[in-house]
């Protein structure tokens, strides 16, 4: 038989989780989804983000400049949020500046993805000036964006003072030689990055070479791929293979940085 004396507390117990259900009472760790935000139907100008809410995903929702704004604008309200999924939903330059602003100063969201939208160059720069402050995102997908050249040497020089984000994927988009050479100086002095993904570029045998060169002293980068890229020099393949399987294992990692401070420590006394 049920103790009576439960009662209250399951009633309120099953009221939280109801509520929880129909999006009016936050629970921690909830997924959140577009009618979460947006109570006004068709029109994405106004947002509004639950409190409880940790995960927000507007996959393919369409939602615009105009939705890409308002949620940026409603962020200051949700202290939970630390992964935003904002893929396939038709946002450009403007509404990936108003994201990059609000990354300036959120320390929460860990998570961002971009992916299949239209940001190009414009939108790219903006977010990568962003990543200069941001020392909370670790994860960003910028994949699918038209993005080329400018775009990458923006994120690249973002790249050099940045210290929080590990993972980087700029796969699908218009990178050529110049933009991968650009990103390659920034692997020369960037520590925290362990996952690029450049797949379905252009960045041909010049782009790779130069990210080769970079390799040879980058100890962080563990996952790196290049495929679809033009890329025909078998030596230039094999070298980034060698670097990245010396970085993976920590007896090859640590030798490999030991010779590096060693030549920089030689290289200074000249």
């Amino acid at each position: 038989m049920m103790d009576v004396r439960r009662m209250p507390s399951l009633v309120a117990a099953a009221v939280v989780l109801i509520g929880a259900f129909l999006g009016a009472v936050p629970v921690e760790g909830r997924w959140c989804k577009i009618g979460d935000v947006y109570k006004n139907g068709n029109d994405y100008s106004t947002a509004t983000i639950p409190k409880g809410c940790t995960t927000l995903s507007l996959d393919s929702d369409n939602i615009g400049d105009s939705g890409a704004a308002a949620i940026a604008g409603a962020l200051d309200a949700a202290p939970a949020l630390a992964t935003l999924n904002m893929a396939i939903n038709n946002i450009g330059a403007s509404g990936a500046t108003a994201i990059a602003e609000m990354l300036k100063v959120n320390t929460a969201i860990t998570e961002l993805t971009l992916y299949e939208n239209k940001i190009g160059d414009g939108g790219a720069t903006a977010i990568a000036e962003a990543l200069k402050v941001n020392t909370a995102l670790t994860e960003l997908t910028l994949s699918g964006n038209t993005i080329g050249d400018s775009g990458a040497t923006a994120v690249a020089e973002a790249l050099k003072a940045n210290t929080a984000l590990t993972m980087l994927y700029l796969y699908g988009n218009k990178i050529g030689s110049s933009g991968a050479t650009a990103l390659a100086e920034a692997l020369k002095i960037n520590t925290a990055l362990t996952t690029l993904s450049l797949n379905s570029n252009k960045i041909g045998d010049s782009g790779a070479t130069a990210i080769a060169e970079a390799l040879k002293v980058n100890t962080a980068l563990t996952y790196l791929n290049l495929g679809d890229n033009f890329i025909n020099n078998r030596t230039i393949k094999m070298s980034i293979s060698a670097s990245l399987a010396e970085n993976k294992d920590p007896t090859t990692r640590a030798a490999k940085e030991n010779a590096i401070r060693n030549h920089e420590r030689d290289s200074s006394d000249l």
